[in-house]
């Protein structure tokens, strides 16, 4: 039986995890999923989360591979036009703060970050 996962994202994570590793927490994630067997269904960025789907984020290539592997990245079109990136979405797809909520409240199981 399938179940679903959904990933929430909701900080934007730009610095660095720990002193001196240039690793994000968000990208060694994105490479667990990738070298999953049944990553995740869906990874839905609001607040300052959606920082990681525009042009400037240092993960672009990796959310692209996420998503080439089937998985619905959605970004809060509220929280980008908020934050003044709406023209910067480089990645995945724009949803409303009612659909990010549905799509967690539908979830199987989600993991908030």
């Amino acid at each position: 039986m399938s179940r679903s996962l959904a990933i929430a994202v909701a900080h934007d994570g730009l610095s660095p995890s720990g002193e001196g590793n240039q690793e994000f927490p968000l990208e060694s994630l994105l490479h667990l999923l990738l070298n999953s067997e049944a990553p995740p269904t869906r990874l839905l960025f609001y607040t300052e989360g959606v920082r990681w789907v525009t042009r400037e984020s240092p993960l672009l290539d990796l959310l692209r591979a996420v998503e080439a592997r089937g998985v619905e990245l959605v970004a809060c079109r509220t929280c980008l036009k908020s934050a003044g990136l709406l023209d910067q979405v480089a990645v995945g797809k724009l949803g409303s703060q009612d659909g990010i909520i549905e799509a967690m409240q539908t979830a199987d199981n989600v993991v908030v970050l």
